[in-house]
């Protein structure tokens, strides 16, 4: 019969676990209100218990409460032990009897030991396995039988040793066991069910606020999620997604090498695979992406769910592109320019790279100045001209056509028009150079002012009036004779200006421009007379002949 109250209370406070679960599900285990609440329901339950007792001696009741308020203690900290036992020590000061005062002090030493035991499983880890466990309530319930033989009469005390000592001793501390682990057990799968809450929240934002697109499939290929960034990617809803197969969306000539590659995961030859892979997005255009494939297995190693991971490089693929389609154009302008394309290392002037052009131009071949510098094959004829170029270069970080002369391999003088910028070559800083042979136009040039001199003398020596302007009567050039007896100022304060700014006979200037006008829409020799006054201040009538003169383009 002892034994058989006792389970009953026992397979009580069983029942308080799964009570106690609902509560933790619902509330913060590091909150007050938890901790309130936790205290309100094991001290209900001990009043519970108290309830239905093994009744000893009139006022000598045994029953669960010790079990109760240890756990309370254990599990929950001081202050539900604490509310507790309030509750459990109220209830029995209410029963009253012989056996009130030891009922109390029971109540205390197992709310207190619980909260002993509650710090000292935070230091050490092994005060919650079993063996310490089975201790732990062992203690709990020797300390109790120790409470209740010093408080009883002898007589009373003699009765309890020999009735209830063994039974107590035999069950309570197993039962105590017992309740701990269906705690430890909530505690795990509260623990295990927050885990797996926080990992599918991180899953969540870390599936939904990538910077790479994201989907997850199943073996037959079909839409199980995306998120945001693989579908403004493609330029469609999921729902549109959904109505899509993996060949509709992918570029026909990258069909294959998926989809062998794929069928390879499948089969379970390899778990995972990239490559570059071409997309297709809903307003046609080509999005060029690293795919990235894993997956998920079974127990039996067939594929649960397949991720793919999806990086766009559409951009880089195009800047990759540009930057291939600038350096051919690059290396096609380096190689058949005429003019010579040099490559210097900054630092030392080092050649890095001469063109078909330079080696025409000084008739050095690249291999004979690779390694080398200019002065090492004294192409200066003027040092002066490199520390120009230099300067230039430093000053306003470019060369623009600086004319300076070279000395060819065969020893003879040529003249050169430089053009240079400063460029990376390989993340070397470099200057590349463009010469232009300009030794011939330099002889024309030599050879035209020659004979404009030459032609200029001979009209100086003329005594007649002679001028020439282009096709708006802005004088290009005359004669000594015309500045100095006419106009009667230098020939170059005369260049650039028309007849009104010298001429103050305003219908002299308009029969001036007439004329020229006639001469122009003629083509032929226009002949006017006109009287006018000279520097001196002679009045004189002459004879004005003005021939139209047509260059190449008419």
């Amino acid at each position: 019969m002892i034994y058989l109250s006792l389970i009953h209370n026992i397979a009580l406070l069983v029942a308080l676990t799964f009570v106690h679960s609902l509560l933790v599900r619902r509330l913060s285990r590091d909150g007050m209100v938890y901790r309130l609440l936790s205290g309100l329901l094991f001290g209900g339950v001990s009043v519970m218990v108290m309830m239905t007792p093994l009744i000893l001696l009139p006022g000598l009741i045994i029953d669960g409460r010790s079990i109760i308020l240890c756990v309370a203690g254990l599990f929950c900290g001081p202050l539900t032990a604490l509310v507790a036992a309030v509750i459990a020590t109220a209830y029995r000061l209410w029963l009253g009897g012989v056996g009130a005062l030891p009922g109390i002090a029971v109540i205390a030493e197992a709310a207190s030991l619980g909260v002993v035991w509650h710090y000292l499983r935070r230091r050490r880890p092994w005060a919650m396995g079993t063996p310490a466990l089975y201790l732990f309530g062992l203690l709990v319930h020797c300390v109790m039988i120790a409470i209740l033989l010093l408080a009883l009469p002898a007589a009373d005390a003699r009765h309890l040793f020999s009735h209830i000592a063994l039974p107590v001793l035999l069950l309570y501390p197993p039962a105590t066991l017992l309740l701990c682990m269906l705690f430890l057990m909530m505690e795990q799968h509260i623990s295990d069910v927050e885990t797996l809450k926080r990992s599918e929240e991180r899953m969540r934002l870390f599936f939904g606020h990538q910077l790479v697109g994201m989907a997850i499939t199943s073996p037959q290929k079909e839409w199980v999620q995306v998120n945001d960034k693989f579908c403004r990617m493609l330029g469609r809803t999921r729902e549109e997604l959904t109505l899509l197969s993996w060949a509709d969306l992918t570029h026909a000539e990258d069909l294959a090498q998926d989809l062998t590659q794929y069928n390879r995961l499948l089969a379970g030859e390899i778990d995972d695979y990239s490559l570059e892979k071409r997309f297709l997005h809903k307003d046609g255009s080509i999005v060029h992406t690293n795919l990235s494939v894993g997956c998920a297995r079974r127990s039996d190693g067939s594929v649960d769910q397949v991720l793919a991971l999806f990086e766009d490089i559409t951009a880089r693929k195009q800047a990759d592109d540009a930057l291939r389609f600038s350096e051919e154009k690059f290396s096609a302008a380096f190689h058949v320019s005429p003019d010579a394309i040099i490559i210097n290392r900054l630092s030392d002037g080092m050649y890095r790279d001469v063109n078909e052009g330079f080696s025409a131009i000084t008739g050095y071949r690249s291999e004979e100045v690779s390694g080398k510098t200019a002065r090492d094959i004294a192409i200066w004829v003027d040092p002066e001209d490199r520390v120009r170029i230099k300067s230039a270069l430093c000053e306003h970080g470019f060369v623009d056509k600086l004319e300076a002369r070279f000395r060819r391999k065969d020893g003879a003088v040529i003249t050169g028009l430089i053009s240079a910028r400063p460029m990376m070559v390989n993340g070397e800083a470099c200057v590349l150079s463009i010469a232009s042979d300009i030794s011939e136009r330099k002889l024309l040039e030599l050879k035209r002012d020659e004979d404009q001199r030459f032609l200029q003398t001979i009209l100086d020596s003329v005594s007649d009036f002679i001028f020439y302007k282009d096709k708006n009567g802005i004088f290009l050039g005359c004669n000594d004779a015309y500045a100095t007896r006419y106009i009667g100022l230098p020939k170059d304060r005369i260049i650039g200006h028309p007849d009104i700014d010298f001429v103050p006979d305003r219908q002299l200037v308009s029969k001036y421009l007439e004329s020229d006008r006639q001469a122009m829409e003629s083509g032929s020799p226009v002949l006017i007379k006109a009287w006018i006054t000279q520097a001196i201040g002679h009045k004189i009538l002459i004879e004005v002949l003005k021939t139209p003169f047509y260059n190449a383009a008419g």
